[in-house]
């Protein structure tokens, strides 16, 4: 429907993207071997269409495969073409976007969610998103740093939506806990 990559592209590609960082990160060698290996720092964003139900609910899912394909096309207009944006599922979208510093990756991400904001969706009108972001390491596995993406979509959803989170920055606040349960495995928020 969106033309954008789908699921299992993305378990493919995250897995590939993690890799690359292991290796990265646990390359030995010369200064130089090091600079030409770098790949940079790789964000992870996930963002979803808020009262998207609403929408559906309200104009029929018509006009909600409309929203869906008008915002995956603001997406693909800002961000560039080597960075990655599938649809996760339903109303969610992630984007995997290299940048050099967290503050950069926010800015990117905001002028996304500020691009959906000011959009007039036709019948609709006004549209909002939520993300949250995360960097991707070699150290976490891609169901961790999906979950801390997650973790700070629903922060933003809960805080009052339309809005872009930084997971490190809610946890650094204390707003949100810190990765994973330390080996225990939750299901369905205990």
């Amino acid at each position: 429907l969106t033309g954008l990559l789908n699921r299992k592209t993305f378990d493919d590609r995250i897995m590939k993207l993690v890799e690359l960082k292991k290796r990265e990160t646990t390359h030995t060698g010369q200064e130089n071997d090091r600079r030409k290996h770098h790949t940079g720092r790789f964000w992870l964003g996930i963002f979803d269409i808020d009262f998207f139900k609403r929408i559906n609910d309200t104009y029929g899912h018509v006009f909600g495969d409309e929203i869906l394909i008008l915002v995956s096309r603001l997406v693909q207009g800002l961000f560039r073409n080597d960075d990655l944006i599938f649809r996760y599922g339903g109303e969610e979208f992630i984007t995997v976007a290299r940048a050099e510093t967290e503050g950069d990756i926010y800015s990117l991400f905001e002028r996304f969610r500020k691009k959906v904001e000011t959009y007039s969706f036709p019948q609709v009108g006004q549209v909002t998103v939520s993300i949250g972001i995360v960097e991707i390491t070699g150290f976490d596995i891609p169901t961790s740093f999906v979950g801390c993406a997650d973790r700070a979509l629903y922060y933003a959803k809960e805080h009052g939506r339309n809005m872009t989170c930084m997971y490190s920055d809610l946890v650094k606040k204390g707003l949100v806990s810190s990765g994973m349960n330390e080996g225990r495995i939750i299901f369905f928020d205990e």
